[in-house]
């Protein structure tokens, strides 16, 4: 979308596209491509003729080269399912799940609820995640030393 910045002393021009990346269910960013175009003008109004928008982002200030830039995690919690929220607890490393004891309250309600199951091998022990899987590999939480088979 056409969009009008100013780079210190001109009004400039600029592309800015959006295009949301889905990175798990109901987790997404925006990444922002903000193409320089030229500078249009010292003066608002002007430069508004000149580019044939009126769209202006005051977040262009002082900006005169193309970037690009990632929009923070959004997380929509209607559409996480209740172990997919365990799971996150479980094996992110964001601040709020390294709450000590946190992480293994989390893996005992999803052993409860019946979205763990407990499995034996000859390799030992292992839980399976239930339901619908992103990757069946195996995986070791290193906060927990517990070995489990796939990714919500």
């Amino acid at each position: 979308m056409r969009t009008i910045g100013f780079a210190g002393t001109f009004y400039t021009l600029w592309d800015v596209e959006s295009e949301r990346i889905d990175i798990a269910l109901g987790a997404s960013y925006n990444k922002i491509t903000c193409t320089y175009y030229k500078n249009l003008s010292k003066d608002l109004n002007d430069a508004i003729l000149k580019a044939g928008t009126d769209n202006v982002d005051e977040t262009l200030k002082g900006k005169r080269r193309s970037f690009e830039y990632k929009t923070p995690i959004k997380l929509e919690p209607k559409l996480i399912t209740e172990a997919e929220r365990l799971w996150r607890i479980i094996c992110v490393n964001d601040r709020e799940n390294m709450v000590e004891g946190l992480r293994l309250q989390a893996f005992n309600q999803a052993l409860k609820l019946g979205h763990l199951t407990e499995r034996k091998d000859e390799n030992g022990t292992y839980y399976q995640w239930n339901g619908k899987l992103r990757y069946n590999e195996f995986w070791t939480s290193s906060t927990l030393d517990i070995k489990f088979k796939g990714t919500i």
